[in-house]
This record gives C-alpha cells, structure tokens and sequence, in this order.
C-alpha cells in the first residue's frame, strides 16, 4: 500500500522540482542583484535635504553624435533653466567637492569612462543614471568612445575630455 501511494505522489514531486528549482533561483538572483542596482540613482530622485544639494554638485551629461554634452547649473544653482551653461566636451570640475553626473544619452547607448577614477557607466536613451565622485589632485584626462551600438560609425576615440582644476573651474563659473 506504501508504494502505491509513492507511486501517485512521484509525479507531483517531480513536477513540482521541476517548476519550483528555477523560480527559486530565479528569486535568489532577484534579491542579491537589487543591492547592485539599489545603488544607481535616478535622476529624478532630488535630495530633499537642502544642505546636501548646495554640497553637491550637479552636472547633467548627454551623450550625442558621438560626443558627450555638458550641462552646468546657472548662477541661479538649478538646473534646467535658461541660465545654464552648456559645454560641448568639456568636463570642468572643481577639486574636493562631490560631483553628481547625470547620465543620459539622445541616439545611441554610450558608456561613460573616466579611466584615472575607475568610474564606468552606462548612458542610455530614454533611461538616466548617475555617477558620484569627487576628484582630490589636478588632472586632465580624455573621455573615451565607447559607443555600444554604432561601431564604424565614429572617426574619434575621444568623446570629451574632463580637467579636475579649481582655476578652471572658476574661469566657467564667473561667465
């Protein structure tokens, strides 16, 4: 009588490893990889916190045409008003301060590399990410091209460059 009841209930059992092995894994990669991705943030998430805004710089960066896009916060200190200052291909930034990069990307998807810092991110159309980092020593470096999707396509190996110097940085904003 025992192994007919094992009989009846093999099937399930196998049927149920079958189908419940890969919705765990499948939820154990979920959980243990948004602790990677929890810590992009999205450009639309502001600080509320008025003090850590003024500390942090805000750059919004937008890859196009093969070239990366600056957009600097007027002397109003917000972006996205008439004051800006928009430099093609020229990251200026200043030194020991936090600066917040706002990636994103008009045509292609581009990867955003500032090689002597280890940053390296991802700008994608219709999706923002941000990178932080705050540049302690002077430098001048290029931004290199790294189109995922157009290769070919481009002339440059450079989409920019950045320069971490405080004169520099004075120079832009008095404009």
């Amino acid at each position: 009588m025992a192994t007919s009841f094992l009989k009846k209930i093999e099937p399930r059992v196998k049927g149920l490893a079958f189908v419940g092995a890969p919705v765990t894994i499948l939820l154990l990669l979920a959980v243990f990889s948004s602790e990677k991705y929890s810590s992009r943030v999205p450009f639309t998430e502001k600080s509320s916190n008025f003090s850590e805004r003024q500390s942090v710089l805000e750059i919004e960066v937008t890859g196009e045409e093969f070239f990366w896009i600056f957009r600097y916060p007027g002397k109003d200190r917000i972006s996205g008003t008439p004051d800006d200052l928009i430099l093609p291909q020229k990251l200026i930034v200043p030194l020991h301060r936090q600066v917040r990069l706002q990636l994103k990307s008009v045509d292609y998807i581009y990867v955003f590399e500032i090689p002597p810092l280890g940053i390296r991110e991802i700008a994608v159309p219709d999706l923002e990410y941000s990178v932080e980092f705050s540049i302690q020593e002077p430098m001048n470096s290029p931004l290199p091209m790294d189109p995922l999707c157009a290769f070919g396509l481009f002339q440059n190996d450079s989409m920019g460059t950045i320069s971490g110097d405080d004169q520099a940085w004075e120079r832009l904003v008095s404009h």
